[in-house]
This record gives structure tokens, C-alpha cells and sequence, in this order.
């Protein structure tokens, strides 16, 4: 332990003067990466109004928040060597002006793909500031200490912004969907004003400037196409070429992007950064548990909307106890680290999110037994459960010995269902429905069909 503390304080002794804006200038970072982080989750409550206002379907909806994630994780590395090669400040500013000018857009939009787009085109915006912004820490903090609370303040605040967008979603949402990406432009001026100021101009010097566009293009190209395939799937076959065409085509880009990186002097994704175990187990670990955790956020967030009936206030100030819980454990887990460890923590953290999500899954299914209404799954479900309840239908109250989760089916079968449930004696008739339908005595004899008993007195008598 004292050899710890004599290294670290030789290193301190052997570093340059810091800058004395390092601080002023590590709260602009941090405020823009808070409002990066915030867009991810942001759009959650408001997905129901904007499929209204839009015109959205289910599938093309998904694109309002896998346009930006995917845009932003496929061009991260290229927005990073971007940074290294021309400056990161200048890179952090024209990520700044990018995602400022497509946040207006997305607020102004009035069509379904005017959105979609300007989704896309503002997570590149992310793509460029974010890296550029990392990069700036370790050259505003060249001691280790100071560097490693610089680098904890970033993350924790970057964390804060993706759990606190539902809380803000639902809250600007109540007034209008717009303004969700409206409130992205004021932190955007702030940030363009002060960067000169605080942020000093640095880049690397690189023995290779070649930018490897095609590694990139072709690494975020197959991510599109396998996500556009598995949205395919949900209304079409698996087998169909709907489905099959993206799919592959996803698979064939990522296979070429493979070996291009392998062929390439100066690959963007070295393929030696897979050979470190750690590193790759730490990466899926990651993958495996955010890829739910986004999952979870959004079709928790609809079923709340549209099965539950929550307003979208309600909605929002829900997620706020998630919010609190994840900040007082990244704190928890700064101390307990190097005290037992990653792998304990990480054991910790995982049981306990799965004790959490038992009892809410719980009460999940009590509220749906309640309404009668659909799964979360599929947001159609969901609103024909909230628009039409069973329970309360004019045949009166079926289903109650059935308390679960009841799919929704077409209008026309579901008609037909309670017709037949209706009837007295129909098959599927409760007990208590039984015992309280008349009682039908002998059956009478039918009237005779020949053409004379047909026929009325007036009517015989013109027939003569």
C-alpha cells in the first residue's frame, strides 16, 4: 500500500502544472455528454404521441431510437480517430454543431421520415462530440488522481443522463413532444460559448493519417441491416425474404468488414484487441446487459402508457426511483471495488437487479388480470386492451375465472368469442353463467315446409 502512494506521488511530482480551467472545463464535457447520453433514453414516453402525431407504425417507430444508438456506436471509432487527427476541441465543437442543428430538426419534423433521418443524423453528432470529449480528460488531468475522479464524474454523469431522460420524457411530454428535443439547444449554445474559453486546442501525433472509411461504413451498415431484419420478423415469417435478405446481408457486411480490418495498415478495429480475454469478456458482459436493460425501458414504459393508462407525467416520475437507485450505486461501487473487487460487485449488482425486476414482474401481472388487457409486447395489444375491455363488454362479465394475462385478438373473432359465450349452453360457459340461463322445455314440432303453408290466403288465391 505505501509503495502505491510513493509511485503515485512521484508521478504527481513529475507531471506539468495543470490547467487551471481543468474543472470549469470538465463541467462543460460533462453537461454536453449528460445531454448526449439524455437522447438515448429521452424519446421513451414520448414514442406513444409521436406514433399519433406521425403516423408511425410499430416497426418504423423503433427507428426513432435504434437510428440514434446505432449511428452513434457505428461511427464511435471513426469519430475518435477523427479527433486524433485534426483536433479533438474542433471535433467536440462540430459534433456540438451537428447534434444542435438535427435536434432542431427533429423538433420541427412532420413527417414519419423527416424524423427518422434527422434521428440518424444526430447520433452521428454523438459519434463526433462524444469520443473528442473523452479524449479531452486525460489532457486536462495529467495527474492519475485527478484523472481518475475526472474520469468517475464524466461516467457518473453520463449514466445519470440515460437513466434521467424517461423522468424528463415524461415531463416535457405532458406538454409537448417537441420540446424533448427542443431542450437539447440550450445546453448546445452553452457548450459553443465556453469551449473556447476553457478548452485548449490538442491532438495526437500519428505516424499513419489514413481514415479508415470503409471499416466503419461497412461495421455500422451490417449493424442497420441485421436490426432492420429483426424488425422485419415481427410481422412477417422468419423464413421470408423480408426477414432472410437484411439478415444475411447484415452478416455478409460484418464478414467483410472482418477482413478488410485484417488486410488494412491501418485498421480502425484492430483484430489483435480481441486476443485480450478480459477485454472481450468485459465487452459481452456489457453487451448482455444493456442490450435488455434499453429493451426493458422502452416496453415497460409503453405497457405503463397504454395498458395501465399512466399519463405520461406519471409515467416519467415512475422511473425516477431507477434513477436514484443507479446513482447511489455507483457510488457503493466506486468504495466496495477496491475493497473486494470487480467480479463481487459485479455478482452483487446482478442479483440484486434480479430481485428487483421479481416482485415488479409480479405486480405487472396483477394489473393485467385486472384490465384484462394485452402483454407489453406488442403495442397494438396493448391498445386494444386499454380501448375495449372485455370485462366490460355488453355480453357482461366474462372471463373473471380466468385471472391472467389475456392476448388480444382480431375484432371480428373476438365478436364471435362472446357471442358463443352469450348463448345459454355455448361451449366455455362459466358455471355461474349456467346457473343462471332458462331453462328450455320439449322442443316443439317444426311447421310444415310445403308450398300451400307458405303461402297466404291472397296469395293461393291468385295462384287459382
Amino acid at each position: 500500500m505505501s509503495t502505491i502512494t510513493i509511485d503515485s506521488r512521484r508521478s504527481a511530482a513529475g507531471v506539468a502544472e495543470p490547467d487551471p480551467r481543468r474543472w470549469q472545463a470538465l463541467a462543460v464535457l460533462a453537461a454536453m455528454q449528460f445531454m448526449l447520453t439524455l437522447d438515448v433514453t429521452v424519446v421513451t414516453v414520448a414514442l406513444p404521441k409521436i406514433q399519433h402525431d406521425l403516423l408511425f407504425s410499430h416497426a418504423g417507430l423503433a427507428w426513432v431510437l435504434n437510428g440514434y444508438v446505432l449511428m452513434a456506436g457505428g461511427f464511435l471509432l471513426l469519430g475518435g480517430r477523427l479527433a486524433d487527427m485534426f483536433g479533438r476541441r474542433r471535433l467536440f465543437v462540430t459534433g456540438v454543431v451537428v447534434f444542435g442543428v438535427t435536434s432542431a430538426l427533429c423538433g420541427a419534423a412532420v413527417t414519419s421520415s423527416m424524423l427518422v433521418t434527422s434521428r440518424f443524423l444526430q447520433g452521428t453528432g454523438e459519434a463526433l462530440a462524444g469520443p473528442a470529449a473523452l479524449g479531452m480528460i486525460p489532457v486536462l488531468f495529467p495527474d492519475s488522481r485527478e484523472r481518475m475522479k475526472a474520469v468517475g464524474v464524466w461516467g457518473g454523469i453520463a449514466a445519470l443522463g440515460g437513466t434521467f431522460g424517461t423522468v424528463l420524457s415524461g415531463a416535457l411530454t405532458n406538454v409537448d413532444w417537441r420540446w424533448i428535443f427542443y431542450i437539447n439547444i440550450p445546453v448546445v449554445l452553452f457548450a459553443l460559448l465556453m469551449v473556447p474559453r476553457v478548452l485548449p486546442e490538442n491532438r495526437m501525433a500519428r505516424e499513419s493519417n489514413r481514415i479508415d472509411v470503409p471499416g466503419a461504413v461497412t461495421a455500422t451498415g451490417g449493424l442497420v441491416a441485421i436490426v432492420y431484419g429483426l424488425l422485419q420478423a415481427a410481422s412477417h415469417p422468419w423464413g421470408s425474404w423480408q426477414v432472410l435478405v437484411p439478415l444475411l446481408g447484415g452478416i455478409a457486411l460484418l464478414l467483410i468488414m472482418i477482413g478488410w480490418e485484417a488486410r488494412s495498415p491501418d485498421p480502425i478495429i484492430p483484430l489483435r484487441f480481441f486476443t485480450n480475454r478480459t477485454r472481450v469478456t468485459s465487452n459481452v458482459v456489457s453487451l448482455t446487459l444493456f442490450a435488455p436493460f434499453y429493451g426493458y425501458v422502452v416496453l415497460l414504459t409503453w405497457y405503463m402508457q397504454q395498458v395501465l393508462g399512466y399519463s405520461p407525467l406519471k409515467t416519467g416520475l415512475l422511473w425516477l426511483p431507477l434513477g436514484v437507485g443507479i446513482g447511489a450505486g455507483m457510488g457503493v461501487c466506486t468504495w466496495l471495488m477496491p475493497r473486494i473487487g470487480v467480479k463481487a460487485v459485479l455478482s452483487v449488482g446482478l442479483l440484486g437487479s434480479a430481485g428487483g425486476l421479481r416482485p415488479g414482474l409480479r405486480g405487472a401481472d396483477r394489473h393485467a388480470a385486472d384490465r384484462r388487457g394485452a402483454g407489453p409486447g406488442h403495442p397494438g395489444h396493448a391498445r386494444t386492451a386499454v380501448r375495449r375491455r372485455p370485462d366490460r363488454c355488453r355480453h357482461g362479465p366474462v372471463g373473471r375465472a380466468h385471472p391472467r394475462i389475456r392476448p388480444s385478438v382480431p375484432r371480428r373473432g373476438r365478436r364471435a368469442r362472446l357471442r358463443r359465450r352469450a348463448r345459454p349452453g355455448a361451449a366455455g360457459e362459466s358455471g355461474r353463467h349456467a346457473a343462471h340461463r332458462p331453462r328450455r322445455g320439449p322442443r316443439r314440432p317444426r311447421p310444415s315446409t310445403s308450398v300451400q303453408s307458405t303461402k297466404s290466403p291472397v296469395r293461393r288465391e291468385i295462384g287459382k
